[in-house]
């Protein structure tokens, strides 16, 4: 059976990819109803998700191994143009989005009004594929695979996560497999990937039905501890954390501010009265409040500071506290909507009935403990510690209870007292799988109310709202958190879960109607449900060679901890679905021994070395002990993956990450794993111009890598060895960041691209050896790092001379390269250490030694490394200014006459110039001219540039160097196709 190489392979429409999903992704009150249903904290693009599917899938036009793809192509399509053109429609892209984004970039600098949809079609993954597409995608993938008949293809994501890849797999015809270790993920990828599939329009009627009737039951409940002033309604109460003053022991509240509002339009504040005599704290509102009314701050990083005495004390007397249990909390106001009135927020001082009904829910929650405890309805676990759940530990909170206060876990465990209750109602009138679908949907609602409803939650002042616990990926204390009215939290979780079933079911459906109008029949028998397992990526429960298309987005190495987040769900949904999903609630706690993380918290008690000081032979840090765990089971994973993938299958990677480390773990696993780099596609699926992504020195692309199993082991009695492929790991690197940095990647994206075509050369050839033995006397094989290394040094060569003049060829000096490229790559001053050690290393410096010491280029603290300014570098003595100075590399003379510039004017700048014979250099040139383009030069509305070096680079050239044309503005290439990585 002859088969077809897939499409990703050899093209890919990488720009209308990268521009339509940052139109999904661009106003987050407009995301695909997945996001809504329930947190998870890593969602790839719907629109990057079924074009990963689909590429994946569909047969290649360049006929390779001799199959008959081609010809049918030819016979279907007619030419490869129209091959692509039907891509792009079948994915939904209906028009030309990077045109469109580079006429919304224009607009906002002209004012420009493009209308409410410049791009003229729908956000593509409104659309869902007709029947006529699913037919063909069928026919297609039977094509590719040597098969005269359509075939239904399996697509499996191994790591199934939030279920953006699924859940496109699913709309798109496929049987959609999807695995995960963790059960809240398996919760959401049942609510996401099967049920909206499997089940009628009908089910949101009784959704609604019962919804209605758990609601209601809730208000009976909780209407008595909560007080109302004239039927208003209640918008968030507004608490401080407080600890005891350490001199007079009364309770101090512990604010970062002292906003209420702090709008456009309305600034309101709070004024705290302290009584030393009998330790009240009496808060007021403060309307028309000024900058320092609000700025007030009992409490900022690390220190507080009494509201008695004035003393300041530091944050380990308050955590000392905290543990102890002295931790106590103030109500500081109450934020409302009075009645008949349905927009605006004000502000109120608590009165007396607040207080009592506080009081009451207090007393009520002591009365009923024994016989919650005794059901089993009060989440009690301990609180482990880790990687992340340390930061709740720290201030005092032992278990899971501890995040709520009395009231919040009155309103939490009375919505899952009545969620059973109505499932009892319901058993006699619904059948199995309705009552699985309510008590699931219902279950999202009651995690939807403790994720906005905890000590973690918080009042987000700039919008006058609630502030969810993970509006971060961490247990981040709140100095001063909010809590909801409890009825109203209820009745706005099941509204907001009821809004993402119907939204999810009409993309499921295909129904993109503005208008709901379910699926009352089998109307839609091309669709079929997920089939969802819980079940490690190690031991996947499918049979060998069953799947067609594997695609799917791993764990990140250390970036998210899924397991220590999702435990803040977990206890409550392994109480909430007990009665119709018993498989997902037999754990304590959800598994974080075998999950695919770099968790260094794990091995804390085995580590051997602290990884401070000078270390012993053969000691390993904890990180070094995760990193290891992680290998290994990623390892695993990808086993498991090359067992279950047909012999002439494709996966397909979704991998973002900026760590050279964490890449050299995901090729050691594909490598160990039998499979072959096909295809490597950088994916710009976040703004290169945005001020948040330059500030936080984030990837932007997402990198495709499609592989394929290696068909033919090398015969290793002979082996080829490291010094046989170095040439073409350079050679292809270095093409690869040539072709990407002109196709309008830039920074770090550039480099992360070039590390799949360097991979693949190493993937071709596995094994590859060093030529060395170790210590039992086998032979050492190369490990993927040395790969990515020599990637990073032929990466950053392309880069300086990209930012030469045409034609010119130059090397500076290690410490002017370092700096360029520091710029260059990460487009601000500040950015992480690790980052800063890897370009060092592609630049032959070190990091502490030469650039902080010798050449005192940089400032380095808390993780963080700072390019120091020419002033500052001349003030710490890296340099002298005067005439005829030996300079020990060219950015020092560049920084001198900077700084010459800055303090004594133009002509003594010319006057140094000349007597340092650099008038007329050709290589002062051509560093100012590449010094122009890599510091930023955003402006601001006066006109001068934000960052100080800009301004002085621009003023030196256009007074001293006027030959030099000042950097053009950078364009967004509009060729519909990437370029692929040579072979």
């Amino acid at each position: 059976m002859k088969h077809n190489p897939c499409l990703a392979t050899h093209w890919l429409p990488t720009a209308q990819l990268g521009a339509e999903s940052l139109r999904e992704r661009a106003a987050s009150s407009s995301l695909p109803p997945l996001y809504f249903l329930h947190v998870w904290w890593a969602r790839r693009p719907l629109i990057l998700s079924r074009a990963a599917i689909l590429a994946s899938l569909l047969p290649s036009w360049v006929n390779i191994s001799g199959g008959g793809a081609q010809f049918h192509l030819e016979e279907m399509f007619g030419t490869e143009e129209a091959y692509q053109a039907w891509f792009l429609e079948a994915l939904g892209i209906k028009g030309d989005p990077v045109a469109t984004r580079k006429q919304i970039d224009r607009a906002k600098i002209t004012g420009e009004n493009l209308g409410p949809n410049p791009y003229g079609y729908r956000r593509a993954f409104t659309t869902s594929p007709s029947t006529e597409t699913i037919e063909r995608i069928r026919k297609l993938s039977g094509i590719r695979t040597g098969q005269e008949t359509p075939i239904v293809p399996k697509v499996l994501d191994l790591f199934g996560g939030g279920g953006s890849i699924p859940f496109e797999a699913s709309r798109y015809g496929c049987q959609a497999l999807a695995s995960e270790l963790n059960p809240v993920s398996v919760a959401i990828l049942n609510g996401t990937v099967d049920l909206p599939f499997q089940l009628d329009g009908h089910f949101l009627t009784l959704l609604k039905l019962w919804g209605d009737r758990w609601c209601k039951r809730i208000g009976e409940r909780l209407r008595c501890f909560f007080h109302h002033e004239n039927n208003e309604t209640i918008r968030g109460y507004i608490w401080a954390h407080t600890v005891p003053c350490p001199t007079t022991g009364y309770p101090t509240p512990l604010l970062p501010n002292h906003w209420l509002a702090r709008t456009s339009s309305r600034k309101i504040a709070l004024h705290l009265t302290a009584d030393s005599t009998t330790g009240k704290v009496q808060p007021a509102i403060l309307e028309n409040a000024t900058v320092a009314d609000g700025s007030k701050q009992t409490y900022k990083r690390g220190v507080a500071t009494s509201v008695f005495t004035g003393d300041p004390f530091d944050g380990k007397y308050i955590a000392k506290e905290a543990q102890a249990g002295r931790m106590g909390h103030l109500l500081l106001a109450i934020a409302y909507r009075p009645a008949n009135q349905p927009t605006g927020t004000f502000f109120r001082i608590p009165v007396e009935e607040d207080y009592q009904a506080l009081e009451s829910a207090h007393k009520y929650v002591q009365e009923q403990w024994e016989q919650w405890d005794a059901k089993g309805l009060i989440p009690a676990e301990s609180i482990p510690h880790g990687n992340k759940t340390n930061e709740a530990l720290r201030y005092g909170y032992r278990n899971w209870h501890d995040l709520f206060t009395p009231r919040q876990l009155l309103t939490a465990i009375t919505a899952v007292e009545e969620l059973h209750g109505v499932l009892d109602d319901a058993c006699s009138e619904l059948d199995e799988i309705t009552l699985k679908a309510l008590n699931l949907y219902l279950g999202f609602a009651v995690d939807k109310i403790v994720n906005w409803n905890s000590r973690l939650s918080s009042w987000n002042a700039p919008y006058t709202s609630m502030r969810s616990v993970f509006d971060r990926h961490d247990f981040a204390f709140k100095w001063t958190y909010a809590e909801m009215e409890g009825i109203d939290a209820c009745r706005w979780g099941f509204n907001q879960v009821t809004s993402c079933y119907r939204d999810l079911s009409k993309l499921a459906m295909g129904n993109t109607d503005k208008t709901y109008q379910p699926r009352l029949d089998d109307s839609c028998p091309d669709l079929i449900p997920g089939e969802i397992s819980l079940a490690s990526a190690t031991m996947l429960p499918y049979e060998s060679g069953s799947v067609d298309t594997i695609v799917t987005d791993p764990p990140y190495y250390d970036n998210v901890m899924y397991a220590e987040l999702s435990d803040y769900f977990y206890v409550w949904l392994k109480r909430i679905l007990k009665p119709h999903w018993p498989e997902l609630c037999q754990q304590y706690l959800s598994d974080k021994d075998n999950e695919a993380v770099a968790n260094r918290s794990l091995f804390a008690d085995l580590a051997t070395h602290s990884g401070r000081g000078k270390r012993r032979p053969g000691t390993r840090t904890a990180q070094e002990l995760a990193t290891s765990q992680y290998e290994t089971l990623m390892s695993g994973a990808f086993a498991e993956a090359h067992r279950v993938l047909r012999d002439h299958g494709t996966m397909t990677i979704m991998f973002t990450h900026k760590r050279v480390d964490a890449w050299n773990a995901l090729a050691t696993a594909l490598l160990k794993a039998g499979f072959q780099i096909a295809s490597s596609w950088p994916i710009s699926t976040e703004s290169p111009h945005s001020l948040h992504q330059k500030g936080q020195n984030a990837a932007n692309a997402t990198i495709l890598l499609t592989c394929s199993k290696r068909q033919v082991e090398l015969d290793s009695s002979d082996g080829i060895f490291w010094g046989d492929i170095e040439h073409r790991v350079r050679q292809v690197a270095r093409q690869a960041a040539i072709d990407y940095a002109s196709y309008g990647l830039i920074g770090v994206d550039v480099t992360l691209a070039s590390f799949g075509p360097a991979l693949a050369v190493l993937s071709e050839q596995w094994p590859v050896y060093t030529g060395e033995l170790d210590a039992e006397g086998n032979r050492q094989t190369v490990s993927p790092e040395m790969a990515l290394d020599l990637a990073r040094q032929e990466v950053a060569r392309a880069k300086l001379e990209r930012l030469l003049p045409s034609g010119r060829t130059l090397d500076f000096d290690p410490p002017t390269n370092w700096w360029l490229l520091a710029w260059a790559d990460f487009e601000t001053p500040k950015f992480a250490s690790s980052e800063a050690l890897k370009l060092s290393q592609a630049t032959h410096l070190d990091l502490d030694t030469d650039l902080k010491r010798k050449y005192r280029m940089i400032a380095a603290r808390g993780g963080t490394t700072e390019i120091l300014t020419p002033s500052r570098r001349f003030e710490s003595k890296a340099f002298a200014l005067g005439l005829s100075v030996p300079y020990d590399s060219w950015i020092d003379r560049l920084h001198a006459l900077m700084v010459t510039f800055e303090q004594d004017g133009l002509n003594e700048a010319r006057h140094w110039l000349e007597q340092n014979g650099l008038s007329d250099n050709d290589t002062m040139g051509a560093l100012l001219t590449a010094a122009l383009q890599v510091v930023p030069r955003e402006r601001r509305r006066s006109g001068d540039m934000m960052i100080p070096e800009a301004q002085t680079l621009e003023n030196i050239r256009a007074t001293l160097f006027p030959d030099i044309e000042p950097p053009p503005e950078p364009e967004i290439s509009p060729e519909q196709s990437g370029l692929p990585f040579a072979k």
